[in-house]
């Protein structure tokens, strides 16, 4: 079932950000683990609804984006989780 779970993440991952292939290897698994956790959902939940963050992510404005990740009602419910995803 986790192997499903994760080529679910991955599949949902390539239809709706084909770019995150494009992400150097641990910055694409901290994204898959948003996805895995939290699910793609859409623009009001799920890692779709962090729609800035996705944006710094994808043109490489690191800090911003972990800024987002930071500030994120996530953040809080993870807490040190997202801090090691972030940097």
């Amino acid at each position: 079932m986790y192997q499903e779970d994760i080529a679910d993440a991955f599949d949902g991952l390539d239809r709706a950000l084909p770019w995150w292939r494009g992400l150097d290897p641990v910055r694409g698994r901290a994204l898959a683990e948003m996805a895995f956790n939290m699910g793609l959902g859409d623009h009001d939940h799920g890692l779709l609804s962090f729609q800035h963050t996705l944006l710094c992510m994808e043109s490489g404005q690191w800090g911003a984006a972990a800024e987002g990740m930071r500030s994120s009602k996530w953040h809080r419910q993870v807490g040190d989780r997202d801090e090691r995803l972030a940097t």
